[in-house]
């Protein structure tokens, strides 16, 4: 990792605001190359009232895509695995913690933390219009007794090679177990077991022992894996083509 401070980053980064010398940009090789080759985009915007944030760290091993960081409050954590790739539009407010997996892939999605933690594991795939609301952002307050009702830690986690269908929300709260599918336009309030299909508004399991691969024509290696648990294997192809999708042919997931 190459180490800088996010009031001294590289000038393919967009930087608006003022951040203290505590505050860490940790690039992998392979992410500085992407950023210098215009294949990522990086932009790190100071929201909020503060002059100036501090105890920021983050740590990127994109290979492309545009991620925005919109950082209010101090001590945030922001950790993007190896070749994850896509746009993201992350706000984070209120000491929040993220974390996304190995190999996740997005088409569009934005992620709100606010005085949250979310964990995305490896291999997940985010389609376009998709919100992650860890965080109410706003007090709701009783008036019978003045007190604010929504202000504990929030979080929500997702295992690995779990997909997100286009326009869903994922509500704070909530966990989605490894290789589960949230279909279309969902609502997620509450935990979706894993390899399970839930959809509708709330969000109910439709299907269980069910789970997703990349393309058609062959299985990959997390789909695979899931079948050998069920001894069960994948039958020969002869034409299968690569698993591994690039970010332009993941594009209408």
């Amino acid at each position: 990792m190459v180490e800088y401070k996010l009031a001294a980053t590289p000038p393919w980064v967009k930087r608006k605001g003022e951040f203290g010398d505590n505050c860490v940009l940790q690039l992998a090789p392979e992410t500085v190359e992407a950023g210098e080759s215009g294949k990522f985009q990086l932009s790190l915007l100071h929201k909020g009232g503060k002059r100036a944030l501090h105890g920021i760290r983050i740590r990127l091993a994109m290979l492309s895509g545009h991620l925005t960081l919109s950082l209010g409050g101090d001590r945030h954590s922001i950790d993007f695995g190896p070749g994850v790739t896509g746009h993201y539009d992350v706000r984070m407010w209120r000491t929040s913690s993220l974390n996304i997996g190995r190999g996740t892939t997005s088409t569009r999605t934005r992620i709100v933390c606010d005085h949250a933690d979310v964990t995305v594991g490896e291999d997940c795939m985010f389609s376009s219009d998709i919100l992650v609301q860890a965080g109410d952002q706003h007090p709701l307050i009783d008036l019978k007794t003045g007190d604010v009702m929504n202000d504990t830690r929030r979080r929500i986690a997702l295992g690995d090679h779990v997909w997100i269908g286009r326009a869903a929300i994922l509500m704070a709260d909530v966990q989605i177990g490894r290789g589960a599918i949230v279909g279309t336009g969902a609502v997620v309030t509450n935990d979706v077991p894993a390899t399970s299909v839930a959809a509708g508004v709330p969000a109910r399991v439709l299907r269980t022992d069910t789970t997703w691969s990349r393309q058609f024509g062959s299985f990959d290696t997390h789909a695979q894996a899931l079948l050998q648990e069920r001894g069960l294997v994948q039958p020969d192809t002869d034409d299968a083509p690569d698993s591994n999708l690039t970010e332009d042919e993941s594009a209408d997931d």
